[in-house]
């Protein structure tokens, strides 16, 4: 196989990609949902533990943290997998959720009785990384396996995928090469730094309810962000739907709320960034990232309902899996 040195997708390819012409879309700009963190969440439905942070950074951000998340994930291997014997799904992946931001996110499976021994695994590894940074042999494998990605003609999709989102962040798209060159300048003190980041903006998910950490604080139970109900026409619940029972949907040309459980979502339509559409159901898309999802056979007059939505606005909709909008 060519080295990445001597192969790199032609600038043709790139060229290929352009959008068509016009002025392009800003990306839209929100604070990030108010959260107490680091953070602990424990439900039953959550089918691993999972710990995401968000990383601040320069050009490298998202090298660096896709290769603390790599150490990471070997570290799991080894404690989880290794010694204890009690995971088998161990892995790591990640999102630019804005300019000079990524979020890496490192997930471990395991056996109902021994949650608690997942979570304190993963915990201490983020913790001592921080601490202490990767072991020089750490740090050289995850950097082995990073290049292994990048040669393999298997990876060519989520390198476009990871381009077109470079493109949407307002950066230029980036080589192989220029990727490679740029994780070899990584080295231990800016893991560490990305480590710690990590523990600063740690939120834990937890599959059993009885699992806690003493120095992270529980949110479970942490009330949700709540708004005012738009002052609009009501959609109120059938009767027989399976849905809360004081679910209400109120729409008028300021925008949309839906209440449910008590707490109320607002999404303003000059703040709707996108609608995903699918028959019966919508999803709407606010700049901060937040969705309400609408199933128009649980309201009266639902399709009334959706008829509205699509009028305020038009241009945004794009067609969507129901469950995929629904998840």
């Amino acid at each position: 196989m060519p080295s990445i040195a001597t192969k790199r997708y032609p600038r043709a390819l790139y060229q290929a990609m352009i959008l068509p012409s016009g002025s392009p879309v800003p990306l839209p700009s929100a604070p990030h949902v108010d959260l107490r963190l680091p953070g602990l969440i424990a439900a039953d439905h959550f089918p691993v533990v999972a710990l995401s942070g968000v990383v601040d950074g320069s050009e490298n951000d998202s090298a660096a943290a896709s290769v603390t998340a790599s150490i990471l994930k070997e570290r799991l291997e080894d404690e989880l997998r290794g010694r204890h014997g009690i995971s088998y799904d161990v892995g790591f992946g990640g999102a630019s959720i804005r300019l000079g931001q990524s979020m890496p996110v490192v997930w471990a499976d395991g056996h109902d009785d021994k949650w608690q021994v997942v979570v304190d695994t993963l915990w201490t590894a983020l913790k001592t990384l921080a601490d202490d940074g990767p072991t020089a042999e750490e740090l050289d494998h995850a950097l082995a396996v990073a290049r292994a990605e990048l040669e393999d003609p298997r990876a060519i999709a989520g390198w476009l995928v990871f381009q077109a989102a470079r493109t949407l962040n307002g950066r230029e798209p980036r080589t192989r090469q220029e990727q490679a060159e740029l994780e070899r300048t990584l080295d231990a003190a800016t893991i560490q730094a990305c480590a710690q980041q990590m523990l600063d903006t740690a939120l834990l998910l937890a599959p059993d309810a009885r699992v806690h950490l003493d120095d992270v604080p529980d949110i479970t139970e942490d009330d949700p962000p709540t708004s005012d109900p738009i002052d609009g026409h009501l959609y109120r619940r059938k009767v027989l739907a399976i849905a809360p029972r004081d679910l209400a949907v109120r729409v008028s040309d300021q925008g949309i709320s839906v209440t449910a459980r008590g707490v109320t979502g607002r999404v303003d339509w000059s703040d709707t960034v996108g609608v995903a559409s699918a028959p019966g159901v919508r999803g709407i898309i606010a700049s901060d990232g937040r969705q309400l999802s609408l199933i128009a056979k649980c309201l009266r007059d639902g399709d009334e309902m959706l008829a509205q939505i699509d009028g305020y606005t038009s241009g945004l909709a794009f067609d969507a899996d129901p469950d995929e909008i629904l998840a």
